[in-house]
């Protein structure tokens, strides 16, 4: 009789603590939900600084609490547009560093690569890094939809966008006359 008792208090105190687990991620995940709809002005649309950093704070504290939940990808790709978005490129790439470390397997990793390579590319202009990890991503996933879009990105590097509408135009001119000599 009493190894049944306290087989039924083990029982309870693990249910007590599975759904007051699940309770806490349920909170945190409304939390991040409410703040979410702040981050924009209603007026401007542009991103407030204050509330882009405390979702990135909660983002922070659920992937630091569920590390192996699928929603941590998400908010660790998330977290990286919100830091580009506000300027701070390297917690941005950070963010994208360890979606592609600790989730290999999910498609955003492909895109955090991708992503990785145009902040190098568009914010910090270390267009070195920006061609390692264009060309990373061409020879990781030569199938992708973004694949052109890296070499192009590949072959713009350091170019102003003069410089580019200069060679895009002179691409263009180069298709006609080889349709007009055929």
């Amino acid at each position: 009789m009493h190894h049944k008792n306290l087989s039924l208090i083990s029982l309870f105190i693990a249910g007590f603590f599975l759904f007051g687990c699940s309770n806490k991620q349920e909170n945190l995940k409304n939390k991040i939900s409410t703040v979410e709809q702040q981050i924009f002005n209603d007026t401007t649309g542009a991103v407030v600084t204050q509330k882009a950093e405390k979702t990135i704070e909660l983002y922070n504290q659920y992937i630091q609490n569920y590390p192996h939940d699928s929603l941590s990808a998400e908010y660790l790709y998330r977290a990286a547009q919100l830091s580009t978005a506000i300027g701070k490129y390297e917690e941005a790439i950070g963010f994208y560093d360890k979606l592609m470390s600790s989730f290999p397997q999910v498609s955003k990793a492909a895109e955090a690569l991708f992503m990785k390579a145009f902040v190098y590319d568009n914010y910090l202009h270390r267009y070195d890094k920006a061609r390692e990890y264009f060309t990373q991503f061409i020879q990781k996933y030569p199938n992708h939809d973004l694949r052109q879009d890296a070499e192009k990105s590949i072959q713009f590097l350091g170019k102003s966008n003069a410089e580019i509408i200069q060679l895009l135009q002179s691409n263009s001119n180069n298709a006609q006359e080889g349709k007009t000599q055929n």
